[in-house]
């Protein structure tokens, strides 16, 4: 147990009161007090929060404190989800379709890329002389043992969850004009006013890197034109600077 997880899951227990309505969450202290030395102190210092383990954060919502918890866990983020346009007309289908399809194709991508062994050496050396041969097929475990071991392993695929759990850090972009933006955008913003106020330079560039993945592969609808624009008049209100 002296790893860092070990030593981070057996850290003593730390209540957030997160949002107005002080919904508590207990975390292992360890787990915030590593992010930085802002809270660090906060954890494991002198102040009041400290000694009674506990901390009020008004301002943050659950949502944003979930995905904070989580890089602090697991050095990532989950991007926040999107929402839907109410419209009669246009239904959500085709981007469940398209969605479908890029996981299929992510899927496959791996076995495709796997090597297939074929065995041509056994047919080259057919042509040789009949003591060739039998010095050759009196020791095949020998030989081909080893050889045999490395190919073995690359035939194992990553398993299918570990690949999800890869996948659902992956920064997305709309597809079609019913998609509403605007928590995604506000989301990677919130995050990063949290890193910025307690110095995790790490959960900083990690949004930006998010951030800007999902603005440079966003398509501008004139219906989504007022999702950039909240999130323009988020990053320029003092309050969150």
């Amino acid at each position: 147990m002296d790893k860092p997880f070990g030593r981070l899951i057996r850290s003593e227990l730390f209540t957030f009161l997160i949002g107005p309505e002080k919904v508590p969450f207990v975390v292992n202290s360890e787990a915030i007090a590593k992010q930085s030395s802002a809270l660090h102190g906060l954890v494991n210092g002198n102040m009041l929060e400290a000694h009674s383990r506990t901390v009020v954060w008004p301002d943050v919502d659950e949502d944003t404190f979930v995905r904070f918890c989580e890089f602090c866990y697991l050095d990532n983020y989950s991007p926040p989800s999107c929402g839907w346009d109410s419209n009669p007309v246009k239904e959500a289908v085709p981007v469940e379709d398209d969605s479908q399809s890029e996981k299929l194709a992510h899927a496959l991508e791996s076995p495709l890329m796997s090597p297939v062994s074929i065995p041509s050496s056994p047919k080259k050396t057919s042509k040789k002389k009949g003591k060739e041969k039998h010095s050759l097929t009196s020791r095949p475990k020998q030989s081909l043992g080893p050889s045999s071991d490395i190919t073995n392993d690359q035939r194992y695929m990553l398993p299918e969850k570990c690949a999800e759990f890869t996948e659902q850090f992956k920064p997305f972009s709309n597809v079609t004009d019913d998609q509403d933006f605007t928590p995604v955008f506000l989301g990677h913003a919130r995050l990063y006013v949290i890193a910025d106020k307690y110095c995790i330079k790490a959960l900083k560039e990690l949004v930006l890197f998010k951030l800007h993945t999902t603005l440079k592969d966003f398509t501008l609808f004139p219906r989504r034109i007022g999702d950039l624009v909240k999130l323009i008049q988020f990053v320029y209100n003092e309050d969150n600077t």
